[in-house]
């Protein structure tokens, strides 16, 4: 029986030794807060509230049952907002399932196939002048080639044009101005003369100017095989389309929502230089399904263990490392009640790395995500692109796009850790790497 009561957590004096270890690790606190009070904890911080739901039953029920109670904060959405206006990624309610639902068959099928062709493409051209031995940072190459995979596949422009650099000038720089406004707490902050608002208008000024002009040329049907001309044309359910604004905030949604591979990667090459028996596996995976040819999107079922370790990287360090929400109405939360103007969080990190939902957490196993164990888990004891109607539409292009950059890079190459370099997480919007990821290219013989 439900019951008014507060859930215990930190408070007052105990928020002391709790702001030292959010100071030192966001993710690691909330592992203790869910270790120390349960599944359903307060963190009080003065007359705020945070609920932190620790379990895949829990997750289920505020992103999926009851995904109506609840929405995103309110600060957050104004932020995300400034650039990606009605965008999906910013949206609430009945517009936004609409446009969920409108977009998500645009990013499978011929999509997803014509993504997978851009990826490889680029994956050849990265490792153009590797040499055994040569040192780099693989976290910002990586990062670097999946945000020109991201432009040529949504807007058809490859980086190494002038039309192509020019573009992602625009966009680095709109993206690069948005982070660093702070978080509009009060509506109307935005319109404040300040320094950071008048370089993220100016830069998005810009922007829009390219990308209002780009779907205005798909709209003739001159131009298109890419995703900015699929939602030019997309219809909605009564027939319509999408004006050019809108457009514009989708095709940006998606973009921003697909940020995510090169840190993916990342992790995963440093894990798999750690537990060489599983690179070893991906090698022999690579050479026999692939051989001498390169991967498509009709590879990725033969390339099961390229797929476990991604997953197995995402499960360890998913990169949307906390899910959070602002109840908009009461929910119960095992056998207490969330009132709404509470924030709720949870975190699949926490989530992923709970003993009774994975056995050996800790542990690097691909394997636990063979099928058949797979099958016999709660559907959220493994989300690390959320769920619901809310569920990031990259979900299937990241994964396929990290495995196929994976048996690529793989065919010639390991990526060694640089001796002595430092790699630990750093929890921002994402779960980055805080130093890189340095790495000594050795050439596969």
């Amino acid at each position: 029986m439900r019951t008014p009561r507060r859930p215990a957590g930190p408070s007052g004096l105990g928020l002391i030794p709790a702001g030292v270890s959010a100071a030192r690790y966001l993710p690691g606190l909330f592992q203790q807060v869910a270790r120390r009070y349960g599944d359903v904890a307060c963190i009080s911080i003065g007359p705020s509230r945070i609920y932190l739901l620790s379990s895949p039953e829990l997750a289920q029920d505020v992103l999926v049952r009851h995904d109506r109670r609840f929405e995103k904060g309110r600060g957050e959405r104004r932020l995300t907002q400034r650039l990606l206006g009605r965008g999906v990624l910013g949206s609430e309610g009945a517009f936004h399932r609409r446009q969920h639902k409108l977009l998500w068959p645009h990013l499978r099928g011929t999509a997803l196939e014509r993504h997978a062709r851009i990826a490889v493409e680029h994956a050849i051209r990265m490792q153009e002048g590797w040499t055994d031995g040569r040192g780099f940072d693989a976290y910002e190459l990586l990062n670097a080639t999946n945000r020109a995979i991201m432009i040529e596949s949504m807007f058809g422009a490859g980086v190494d044009t002038p039309s192509g650099r020019d573009l992602e000038t625009l966009l680095t720089e709109a993206i690069d101005a948005l982070e660093r406004l702070p978080l509009p707490v009060l509506p109307g902050t935005d319109k404040l003369p300040l320094p950071a608002n008048r370089r993220f208008e100016r830069a998005l000024a810009l922007l829009d100017e390219r990308l209002l002009s780009m779907v205005a040329e798909r709209r003739t049907g001159d131009l298109g095989g890419d995703l900015l001309a699929d939602l030019a044309h997309a219809g909605l359910p009564d027939g319509e389309r999408m004006d050019d604004r809108l457009v514009r905030d989708e095709a940006l949604s998606i973009f921003r929502g697909n940020k995510t591979t090169g840190t993916t990667l990342a992790w995963t090459w440093y894990l798999l230089a750690r537990h060489p028996q599983v690179e070893a596996r991906v090698f022999e995976e690579v050479d026999s399904v692939l051989g001498d040819a390169l991967p498509t999107a009709s590879d990725l079922e033969r390339l099961p263990v390229c797929r476990m370790v991604v997953n197995e990287c995402l499960r360890l360090f998913p990169p949307a490392w906390m899910l959070a929400r602002r109840a908009v109405a009461e929910h119960e939360a095992g056998d207490h009640v969330v009132p709404p103007g509470a924030t709720v969080i949870t975190s699949p990190y926490v989530v992923h790395r709970d003993e009774r939902v994975h056995r050996e957490p800790r542990r690097f196993d691909p394997e636990r995500f063979e099928p058949a164990r797979q099958a016999a888990w709660h559907p959220f004891a493994f989300f690390p692109f959320g769920g619901g109607p809310k569920m990031c539409l990259g979900d299937e292009f990241a994964p396929a796009e990290a495995v196929l950059l994976l048996a690529t890079i793989a065919r010639r190459w390991r990526l060694r850790p640089a001796p002595g370099h430092l790699v630990e997480p750093e929890p921002k919007a994402t779960l980055k790497l805080r130093h890189g990821l340095q790495v000594v290219l050795e050439r596969r013989t």
